[in-house]
């Protein structure tokens, strides 16, 4: 039988049969007592006849001393030097620096305990020690609150997480940043094995970041981490559980990543796969035509996906989304499969084929018309043809594709009358207005709003080239609107384009036209807006200076210029 006594007061502190002590080092001995009385064995002491034993020093079967010592005061240099023994892996110097005793939850700069040093860098010896000392098994870093666990499970040292786990470590206590846990951190990073002992381990499998609710299981599609995602599914995992923030789910994460097996595995599995985001409904398949990965279009087509099913936000099909982006073969393998070429959206009526001339994307338009798409249809808000949209965006090839596939050139929109050459002419396209020209549209045709014509607005823009091309070809220099009889010289005088005022007037442009509400001419809105660049020309060209408006402000205004 083996006592051990206070060395302070005397008293029995433990008592140990013969049995019990079966290894008769120093070292087993402070184990032993270290579990009856609950301190570790770093902080023990013993003596025998007044005399310190060392660990490695056997001892007599007779009465032991024993001092309990507290930790050492905090030292950056020694605490450092345990943070940089557990990085490296260095369990002599760590044990050295523990039996001092010094605190095995010290922390460095950076908020790093030792066991988080330990456990990061995969010291499994170190973080043996540690545990024994008394670490901390569930402190974090006090900037993101990682846990050891975390980062083992992060780094995939398994049988540090293994260790951590057994010792009773918290397998779902989440970083204080987003809330991830070391099941997340795990299948973010692929870490298999470590997956699987946390799940064993009894890891909740469907919990979700604090921040936007992303799972295990979605954030492993997400990553394309297909052996994970086999495991979690297989383990029960919620294959339909969506984010918190907007509710994608992980087939919709892997469909917009692109990782097809992962796609195949989860559809395999029962997903949903036309389940839509809570925030504007966009689904799997949408999103992975969105982003061009024709295989797992294909996939999830042929595993019965809905291919017109549109974003309840603004109703925009697979089809849709894919012409807008210019996937050629995407769009080819969604027709070819019977989505709708001309469903438009709910928001404003916009077809594919819309969409595709939107974006000057020729391949895909040349397809949808050589497919049927309705090439004049309009959108609901405006009714804007995909001609009108590709002449304002000044996409010359497409305008040109669909003036030869017969889209209907003077086809206005039902808000304003806007037609395909007024667009062009307003944005100043002079290759887009010659086609259109050439081709035969209506050089004359003005908005059913006001009566403004081609050369009207490209005056008013100041678009020279564009004026000088439409003058040229026969437009109407003189061609008043509907509203007030504004000419193309009026409202180039008016907005000061002297350039235009000029080339307008030397191709024989009515100077003195006025308007038909007050009779304003061109003189006189110049002088009341402050042009005397274009007064001085026209002055010098004849226009008359004497003639009356109904407002005599703008005769004023004529003689102080």
């Amino acid at each position: 039988m083996l006592e051990v006594l206070s060395a302070v007061t005397g008293e029995t502190i433990a008592v140990f049969e013969d049995e019990e002590i079966t290894d008769a080092s120093v070292q087993a001995l402070k184990q032993s007592l270290a579990r009856k009385i609950g301190f570790p064995r770093f902080r023990l002491r013993l003596l025998q006849n007044n005399c310190a034993l060392n660990d490695d020093q056997t001892f007599a079967m007779k009465g032991v001393q024993l001092v309990i010592l507290e930790f050492l005061p905090p030292d950056t240099e020694q605490d450092q030097a345990i943070i940089v023994a557990c990085e490296e892996n260095d369990d002599m110097l760590l044990e050295q620096q523990l039996n001092m005793p010094r605190s095995p939850n010290c922390q460095d700069a950076d908020q790093i305990t030792p066991l988080y040093a330990a456990a990061s860098s995969g010291s499994l010896k170190c973080v043996l020690l540690l545990l024994e000392a008394g670490a901390n098994k569930d402190q974090g870093k006090t900037d993101t609150g990682s846990t050891p666990l975390f980062v083992a499970a992060e780094e995939g040292h398994l049988e540090v997480v293994r260790l951590l786990v057994n010792c009773g470590a918290k397998k779902d206590q989440g970083t204080t940043y987003f809330g991830a846990t070391p099941l997340y951190s795990a299948a973010y990073n692929g870490h298999l094995e470590v997956v699987r002992f946390l799940v064993e381990s009894g890891a909740n499998k469907d919990q979700g970041t604090t921040t936007d609710g992303t799972t295990p299981l979605c954030i492993a599609a997400e990553q394309g981490h297909l052996e994970v995602v086999r495991l979690l599914v297989e383990s029960g995992a919620d294959k339909d559980q969506g984010t918190t923030n907007f509710g994608a789910t992980p087939l919709y994460k892997a469909a917009e990543e692109g990782h097809l097996e992962v796609v195949r595995l989860l559809v395999d599995s029962g997903a949903d796969k036309d389940q839509g985001t809570t925030d504007d409904g966009t689904t799997p398949l949408y999103k992975a035509a969105e982003e061009g990965h024709l295989e797992v279009v294909r996939l999830l087509v042929d595993s019965g996906a809905n291919k017109d099913k549109g974003m309840t936000k603004f109703g925009a099909t697979p089809l849709y989304i894919a012409a807008y982006k210019g996937h050629l073969e995407v769009v080819q393998f969604l027709v070819e499969s019977g989505a709708n070429k001309d469903q438009g959206t709910t928001k404003f009526g916009a077809t594919s084929l819309y969409s595709a001339a939107y974006n000057g994307h020729l391949e895909v338009v040349r397809f949808l018309v050589e497919s049927g798409a309705i090439k004049d249809q309009g959108t609901t808000t405006n009714g804007m043809t995909p001609l009108c949209i590709a002449a304002e965006q000044g996409h010359f090839e497409v305008v040109r594709l669909l003036v030869e596939s017969g889209a209907d050139k003077d086809q206005g929109t039902t808000d304003n009358g806007t037609t395909p050459l007024y667009k062009a002419a307003e944005e100043g396209h002079l290759e887009v207005v010659r086609l259109l020209v050439d081709s035969g549209a209506d050089k004359n045709q003005g908005m059913t709003k006001f009566g403004a014509t081609p050369l009207y607005i490209a005056a008013y823009k100041g678009h020279l080239e564009v004026v000088k091309f439409l003058v040229e070809s026969g437009a109407n220099k003189d061609q008043g609107t509907t509203k007030f009889g504004a000419t193309p010289l009026y409202i180039a005088a008016q907005e000061g384009r002297v350039e235009v005022v000029r080339l307008l007037v030397e191709s024989g442009a009515n100077k003195d036209q006025g308007t038909t509400d007050d009779g304003t001419t061109p003189l006189c809105i110049a002088a009341e807006q402050g042009h005397p660049e274009v007064v001085r020309f026209l002055v010098e060209s004849g226009a008359g200076k004497d003639q009356g408006t109904t407002n005599s402000w703008s005769n004023a205004s004529i003689q102080s210029s």
